[in-house]
């Protein structure tokens, strides 16, 4: 299983947050998944990458190029992606492409822009990649209860375990994200992030496809008036140089 993290990098991270950090990274290991994250060496990333690495785990990173300064500061990684562009876009993309679930440690705006955009693809049927939120001495109060809030006043499309699970151990949210991709795998058809990529392209595909007809047709509707509109008034200001002549 592929298993994707989101998590703070921040070097001031208190030390409860890391030690789950580090938990959830030796579980993934012993359970033979794959630990994908965004690779910051503080915080819970870093912690996480300790811990899965102290058990012999494997891990990929994805990073935006403004952080590499060295690619031998990654050479502890078994796979590093480098993503590119003016902001985090593509990062983002790259991280959950390929994974299966997403668990969400303690983390600031980096991590709520990551969990939120995950959450809103899933809540429109551009994926199925299951959420669990790690909350960690009651970290993620605040965005449980605001959820809860969308969901009794009726402007959330899902239930809010549907929207993002929650756990406060590491255990319980690897455990909790096995059974949810099982289920999926036993449902069949393409598992977390691989069901995202697959209907996000193809409907941006048809979409731009239907984009194009129809500022072809608006443009070609326009042109016509317009020629037609030109050759009136050309029409006119010959008729006035004629009359002028005959005069």
């Amino acid at each position: 299983m592929r298993v994707c993290v989101f998590a703070s990098s921040s070097s001031l991270t208190p030390e409860p947050y890391l030690k789950v950090a580090r938990e959830l990274g030796g579980e993934i290991a012993k359970a033979q998944y794959l630990c994908i994250n965004g690779g910051g060496k503080n915080g819970c990333m870093g912690a996480l990458n300790e811990g899965a690495r102290a058990s012999g785990g494997k891990i990929k990173t994805v990073i935006h190029g403004k952080w590499v300064i060295d690619k031998m500061e990654f050479e502890d990684v078994d796979e590093l992606v480098i993503a590119q562009g003016n902001n985090l876009q593509e990062r983002k993309r790259l991280l959950w492409e390929t994974c299966d679930c997403v668990i969400v440690l303690p983390g600031g705006t980096g991590t709520w822009d990551e969990l939120m955009e995950v959450a809103c693809h899933n809540s429109v049927g551009f994926g199925k990649i299951p959420i669990t939120l790690v909350n960690v001495d009651g970290f993620y109060d605040g965005i449980i209860q605001q959820v809860a809030r969308a969901a009794r006043d009726k402007i959330l499309y899902a239930t809010p375990d549907d929207t993002m699970h929650v756990e406060t151990t590491a255990q319980g949210a690897l455990s909790w994200c096995t059974k949810r991709v099982q289920a999926q795998r036993e449902a069949g058809g393409a598992l977390g992030g691989d069901a995202l990529v697959l209907q996000g392209r193809t409907r941006t595909f048809i979409f731009q496809r239907r984009h194009s007809f129809l500022v072809g047709l608006v443009l070609g509707f326009a042109g016509a008036i317009l020629t037609v509109g030109e050759a009136a008034i050309l029409n006119q200001i010959w008729r006035k140089r004629q009359a002028g002549r005959q005069f």
